[in-house]
């Protein structure tokens, strides 16, 4: 039973790497004039992009979860209790679906702009302004508000500057 598993796994596991192997395939092939041409016109700024998304939502996260950790551990206030499981609750659900629902939440046909016109008596976009959901921004501070629970939950851990010796 053991060798069937095995193999199974191995199986699997290279049908999941068939895409990534294609890709490695495909630079030593004569595919030249296709990475040249992404090098020519998107690479450069897919990895701006890349880099600042990274860059972006490591500060963030690190920044909200170390505040959010903070507040709750070294803070007395009403109902800190209920703060310290309601601040996990990004991890309840899937990273994607939640930026898919913050982003549809807060678009230009979302309920939160469609309310603000509502109320303001706005037209069109151009008569107010919003941030746009949908930018490099907009994708920073989405992650970091799905991501920074694994940042918060830290706290948990002890110190190692606080542990006596033996």
């Amino acid at each position: 039973m053991g060798r069937l598993f095995s193999r199974l796994s191995r199986v699997l596991a290279l049908l999941l790497s068939l895409p990534l192997l294609s890709i490695l395939a495909s630079i030593f092939t004569d595919q030249r004039a296709t990475w040249q041409h992404l090098i020519e016109t998107v690479l450069g700024s897919y990895m701006f992009n890349s880099l600042g998304l990274a860059l972006g939502v490591g500060l963030g996260v690190a920044v909200l979860g170390t505040i959010a950790a903070g507040l709750v551990t070294l803070c007395e206030f009403p109902g800190r209790k209920i703060w310290q499981w309601l601040l996990l609750l990004p991890m309840a659900a899937p990273a994607y679906i939640l930026a898919y629902t913050y982003t549809e939440f807060l678009e230009y046909y979302g309920p939160v702009q469609s309310l603000l016109r509502r109320i303001f008596g706005w037209q069109n976009a151009q008569e107010y302004w919003f941030p746009a959901i949908r930018s490099l921004s907009g994708a920073i501070v989405l992650m970091t508000l799905v991501l920074y629970p694994y940042v918060y939950l830290w706290r948990d851990r002890p110190l190692l500057i606080n542990r006596v010796p033996p």
